[in-house]
Parts: C-alpha cells; structure tokens; sequence
C-alpha cells in the first residue's frame, strides 16, 4: 500500500495519532483491544476481528505495521457497519472496501478534513 498524500499531512498524520481504545458504530460502543497475536476460532491468525461473544469488542494484532493495523480497524469497521445494516457484504468486498476507502482517505487528507468539517 502506497504511502502518500495531498499535501493535506497524511504521510505525518499516520504515525502521529495514539491508537484508539474504543469506537462508537451507530448504538454500539466497542472497546478497542490492541493484542500482540489474534487468531479466530481454528487457530489462523488475523489482524483483527469483531468479536460478539462473551461482549462486543474489536480485538487488533499489535504486531503488524501502523499502516496495516490502520486499514485491518478500517475493515472491521465496515463488518460492523455491515452487520449493523444486514447488508450480507462478504469477506472479500469488506476487504476490497477497506483498501480502497483507505487508500483513498489516506491520499485526500484535506478532502477528508472537509467532509468530517475539521
């Protein structure tokens, strides 16, 4: 994944901000879990995963790159905003969105900026 932006500070913003401890998707406010390994239920290892069960929580693998740490948040944002919708998305068009969504809001940082009205 490319690393380069709009002049809008997006190369710099990238390693500047602390990692996030919760989020809020619609009504739901899931804790953020930074873990250094994180596996599904038959041992493969993931970079991160929504969890419902024992409670709603985004478990993340720590030990991969920001910018991959970034995108995998990205991606199980779109899986909860899936759920949330009933939209049936699967894996591999929540993959394909959370590239391309952050591809792109990495490279517009002053568009993003404008549409968040920061």
């Amino acid at each position: 994944m490319k690393l380069k932006s709009d002049s809008g500070g997006g190369e710099q913003l990238i390693s500047r901000v602390t990692k996030p401890t919760h989020i809020k998707i619609g009504s739901v406010d899931y804790p953020i879990r930074w873990e250094a390994e994180v596996s599904d239920d038959h041992g493969r290892s993931l970079y991160g995963q929504l969890r419902h069960s024992p409670e709603d929580e985004v478990v993340m693998s720590s030990a991969t790159s920001l910018v991959r740490q970034r995108e995998s948040l990205l991606h199980e944002i779109i899986h909860s905003i899936d759920n949330r919708l009933d939209l049936a998305l699967k894996e591999k068009v929540v993959g394909q969105l959370s590239v391309g969504l952050f591809e792109t809001m990495l490279d517009n940082m002053k568009l993003m900026k404008w549409i968040l009205g920061l």
